[in-house]
């Protein structure tokens, strides 16, 4: 059996990777739509690149970390050339986690250049604090099983450091991102769930490796950094079906408008024949209706004049665009022969 089977290290490390892999296949659908997007396969969008990089980093991630801590026959050799490459996968996924955060608070933001450069900057000290424990942490075998733990010596050599800047930064996306939502809750609702979940699972993990038991130290940390590349792959797709909805609808409310104007505009309805005659007199209207086109009006007395017309024009009771007709007042009855 495994080495650290029984442990709660053990429990969460397989309850990471279940949800990971459950997450990975009920997001196929949306992964290739968001492919389908991309204007081509060899020039892929930014958001699109973040979200292969957190999906299939972090699967590699999950698969390394099970593979070395549940393994048989690790030696202190092995194990001390083989722990670095988690310790390097785990900063990597949270710079990419990171990097989505960034993206996202300066969308939010209306690509604000401020925004973006003091992300920026705090970005520095989570890189260090990401990579940097990798290279003093001590390898650990048991059984034959290969972990690492915190040594002794520096800031860099505690795990909890790396929680804690991480939580920081995560903290900081979130009042970001929750600014413009207090503004105006349509621009900045979007996408600002996933920080508060981060800040949640951060400060977990915190609590877990700041316990004085270490076997339960590192009890949240995979689990932490498989739900942090989930919530970079979600706000990507999230951002993207949200986007092609919005342009699908203008699309359609495009095209219906453009219906509708070749309905009204485009289309003329068949000759309509009016009789207008004005109360009190005995002669045909058409001369006054006409404004002026002498000779066309006067057909005599109970005459028909026969003008075409659109279908807006009857329904505005008025007639443009032919020789200057002016609208029928209210006391003229028009009736249709």
């Amino acid at each position: 059996m495994a080495t650290f089977a029984g442990t709660p290290q053990a429990a969460m490390r397989i309850t990471s990777l279940s949800v990971l892999v459950y997450d990975f296949l009920i997001t196929i659908p949306s992964e290739i739509r968001l492919y389908k997007r991309q204007p081509s396969p060899l020039r892929p969008s930014l958001a699109c690149v973040f979200f292969a990089l957190a999906r299939y980093v972090g699967m590699f991630y999950i698969c390394w970390v099970s593979f070395v801590f549940f393994g048989t026959g690790w030696t202190d050799t092995s194990c001390a050339r083989v722990a670095p490459i988690g310790a390097f996968l785990r900063g990597f996924v949270s710079s990419i986690s990171a990097a989505v955060f960034i993206w996202r608070t300066w969308a939010i933001w209306g690509k604000n250049h401020y925004i973006w450069m003091g992300m920026l900057v705090a970005l520095v000290p989570v890189s260090v604090f990401s990579y940097g424990p990798g290279l003093v942490q001590v390898p650990v075998v048991v059984n034959g099983g290969c972990t690492a733990v915190s040594s002794s010596g520096g800031a860099l050599s505690h795990k909890w450091t790396f929680a804690l800047v991480n939580l920081l930064f995560d903290t900081l996306a979130c009042v970001l991102g929750s600014i413009p939502l207090i503004r105006n809750v349509r621009q900045g609702a979007s996408g600002l769930g996933y920080f508060v979940i981060a800040v949640v699972t951060q400060t977990l993990n915190l609590v877990f490796l700041l316990s004085s038991d270490k076997s339960k130290q590192g009890t949240m940390l995979t689990l932490q950094t498989v739900i942090t590349t989930i919530l970079a792959q979600r706000i990507i797709t999230s951002l993207s079906e949200r986007t092609a909805s919005v342009h699908g609808s203008q699309h359609e409310s495009r095209s219906h408008s453009g219906t509708r104007g070749t309905k009204s505009h485009g289309r003329r309805a068949p000759p309509v024949p009016l009789r207008a005659s004005a109360p009190g007199t005995g002669t045909d209207a058409g001369d006054e209706a006409m404004g002026g086109m002498g000779g066309m009006g006067g057909q005599g007395r109970g005459g028909a004049i026969k003008v075409e017309v659109t279908t807006e024009t009857l329904r505005s009771g008025s007639v443009d665009g032919h020789g200057g007709l002016r609208s029928f007042n209210g006391d003229q009855k028009i009736s249709y022969a």
